[in-house]
This record gives C-alpha cells, sequence and structure tokens, in this order.
C-alpha cells in the first residue's frame, strides 16, 4: 500500500498556481504551484516554477474568434497536467512523444480564474466585468453597459427600434432624416414662421 502511495503521489493532475510572467504574444507563462508537496518523510519541497506554460484560452476558427484576459503576476491559474508529453505538439507536430514520461510538471496547461480570494459575483446576471466597466446580461435577454464612457469605431452602424438618448448629443457630420423631426413640439416640415417680410428683417420664432 506505501508503495502505491508514493506512486501516486509523482502524478501531477491539477493544482492551483500563481504567474510569475505572461507573454501574451504567444499566450505563455511561467507560473507556479501554490502549494507545496510534502514528502513521505515529513519533510516539505518547495514547488518550483514552470516555464512555456499555454494559457487556455477559449480559441475557435483557426485564432479568428478569441477571448482572452490581462492577465497579471500573482494572478490564480488552475494547472492541469497532460497524460503525454507536450514537447512536440507545442512545437506544431502531431507525432508521438520523443519522452514517455506522463503527468510531468514540465506538461501544464493553465487555466485562469481560479483564486483563493475572489471577489464577489453577480448572483443574478451574466456578468463581465474589469476596472470600473460592466456588461450585464439579464435572464430576460436585457443588457446594460455601466462604463466611465464607451468608444465605437465601425464604418457603418444599424440601429433597428427606437432609440432614447438622456443628455446631449454632438454631431461632426450631417443629419439626415426621412421621416420628421420635431424640436420642442414644433415639426421641422410644417411648422410657420410669424412677422415675415422683405429684406433684412427676422421672422418671428416657429410655430
Amino acid at each position: 500500500m506505501e508503495d502505491i502511495n508514493d506512486f501516486l503521489a509523482e502524478i501531477n493532475v491539477a493544482i492551483p498556481a500563481t504567474i510569475i510572467s505572461y507573454s501574451a504574444s504567444n499566450m505563455r507563462a511561467t507560473v507556479k504551484p501554490s502549494i507545496p508537496k510534502r514528502l513521505s518523510n515529513g519533510e516539505t519541497l518547495p514547488a518550483p516554477q514552470i516555464v512555456n506554460v499555454p494559457i487556455c484560452f477559449p480559441v475557435a476558427d483557426g485564432g479568428k474568434a478569441m477571448i482572452t484576459l490581462p492577465l497579471k503576476p500573482n494572478d490564480g491559474v488552475l494547472l492541469v497536467f497532460s497524460h503525454r508529453s507536450i514537447e512536440n505538439w507545442l512545437s506544431g507536430s502531431n507525432d508521438s512523444p520523443n519522452d514517455p514520461r506522463m503527468f510531468d510538471l514540465s506538461d501544464a496547461f493553465a487555466m485562469p480564474s481560479v483564486n483563493a480570494r475572489s471577489p464577489s459575483a453577480d448572483p443574478e446576471n451574466l456578468c463581465v466585468m474589469y476596472g470600473a466597466g460592466t456588461i450585464k446580461i439579464a435572464s430576460s435577454g436585457d443588457i446594460t453597459i455601466n462604463a466611465p464612457s464607451t468608444r465605437i469605431i465601425a464604418p457603418q452602424n444599424t440601429i433597428e427600434g427606437n432609440l432614447a438618448v438622456t443628455g446631449n448629443i454632438n454631431c461632426d457630420g450631417d443629419v439626415t432624416a426621412t421621416g420628421e423631426v420635431s424640436g420642442k413640439g414644433k415639426k421641422l416640415s410644417t411648422h410657420k414662421h410669424t412677422g415675415v417680410q422683405g429684406g433684412n428683417g427676422i421672422t418671428g420664432e416657429p410655430e
């Protein structure tokens, strides 16, 4: 039984860890397991740093679709360890591994989101947050964006439905309307002015 326990003690499955450094250009990180290893003699073996660890972000369509996070040192991740060596796979090859190792520390993947002291979660809505900005989607489908400012960069924008704006609107370009335009109850296409006369006179206010 002791031999079995010693064997299992060398199998790495999953463990929380922290980011030491992160390269966004290739989505690789240096990480350190957060829990040291206790040896059979009672001594503690400090966790080593693991380099070139792939970060598991959702990626699809050959990299055209992606969700990433701005990982920083001390951010928490969950390490999972491959059943086989991933050296060849990381180099772009699907050939069989050159090394027969199994569940080795060198063959780790890091999954962001694990933290022993995570902030509280929204119990009702799907929520995306970063700093002072949040996007919340309710079960009804309603979406609320709360941010100090927003910027949309797109050559063409289409809104299908009514638009209500609380606040001022500044426009640097032309405004074209195929429907009626009203201001303070006065319709642009049918309003009239009093006091119309020739010369340099000024008409009265619109009716």
